[in-house]
């Protein structure tokens, strides 16, 4: 499962920045990883490259901006704990409010 790989990364990337909790995340090699597992889920007719693209960057802006690293852990632990089982593990991602708000957002501007 893509999403479960995606949080080992973020887990094993940057432990130096997981100290310095803020309202904001501005590691890149984190924002990136989240980003390159967005864009390499499959996520078939739902969405063109370009749409997923716009997604994914829409996505990544919003937790960006929303979410400090400690927050994300949280949601990735969740999500890990849960890899077994698809359902439970996307689940358990959109239990944090942030990520879902942001998900809904992004993804109702690609059917607009």
């Amino acid at each position: 499962m893509k999403i479960r790989s995606l949080f080992i990364l973020i887990l094993i990337l940057n432990f130096s920045s997981i100290s310095d909790v803020n309202s904001e995340i501005n590691n890149k090699s984190i924002l990136n990883e989240v980003f390159l597992g967005c864009v390499n889920e499959d996520l078939g007719n739902l969405a063109s490259v370009g749409g997923q693209y716009e997604y994914c960057g829409c996505f990544v802006n919003k937790i960006s901006k929303n979410l400090n690293v400690e927050d994300l852990m949280s949601v990735g632990i969740e999500v890990m704990k849960n890899s077994g089982n698809e359902n439970a593990a996307i689940g358990a991602l959109l239990e944090n409010d942030i990520v879902a708000e942001s998900i809904i957002s992004c993804a109702s501007s690609l059917f607009n």
